[in-house]
């Protein structure tokens, strides 16, 4: 059983320290990892080209977010796992994910109605407009450039997708924004941190697609 008092949870003692649990972490994300794709796009383009395949018959007066946003968190999305359309209610305040597609407002404060300020990217029913009968494809072909261009010689120069997706895409990290930056902490115990390192400077050295 758990003494607790507001806003402070002890879970009993280990050795002299007493063990507590506060939910103050902050802003925190499960999908750290998505900073390898975001690399990945800059050098193959291959959402950028995905997204062209729309005709986008929306009005403008009342749009927010591209369709290409729109087609990159559905893909994204999918490459880490979430099938799910419902997911996207929570992954649309992810501030990660919706700096990797693009969006430059990634904490949603400047969005237009009050129901939307605080998420970067788009709900269920937004999504659910867009056609994405390629996405299963397009998912695999992302993570699949991840291992061609960046992971060969690696531990994960075979691996499969799914094994990609869990062991170098899904890393908790927290997460600050600031006037010039979003820092992205990532775990300090990381087990692949040098593989994500290398994997990095690879994708930095290779020639942006024109």
């Amino acid at each position: 059983m758990t003494e607790c008092i507001p806003e402070q949870m002890s879970f009993g003692s280990i050795g002299r320290r007493e063990m507590v649990a506060k939910f103050d972490g902050g802003m925190i994300t499960s999908n750290g990892g998505v900073l390898l794709l975001g690399a990945v796009e800059k050098r193959i383009k291959l959402l950028e080209r995905f997204a062209e395949c729309f005709i986008d018959s929306r009005d403008a007066r009342f749009v927010e977010l591209p369709v290409q946003h729109l087609a990159g968190q559905r893909v994204l999305g999918l490459a880490l796992g979430y099938e799910d359309l419902n997911d996207h209610d929570a992954l649309r305040r992810d501030p990660v994910l919706a700096a990797v597609v693009g969006a430059v407002d990634v904490a949603g404060t400047g969005r237009r109605r009050s129901v939307d300020r605080g998420c970067a990217l788009a709900g269920k029913s937004t999504l659910n407009r867009l056609e994405l009968s390629t996405a299963s494809e397009d998912r695999y072909k992302k993570i699949q450039a991840l291992r061609r261009l960046a992971l060969q010689g690696t531990v994960f120069a075979k691996a499969q997708c799914h094994t990609l997706r869990k062991k170098l895409l899904k890393i908790g990290a927290r997460i600050r924004i600031t006037a010039r930056k979003l820092w992205v902490s990532l775990p300090t115990a990381y087990p692949y941190r040098d593989v994500f390192i290398a994997a990095v400077r690879r994708l930095h050295d290779l020639p942006l697609r024109i």
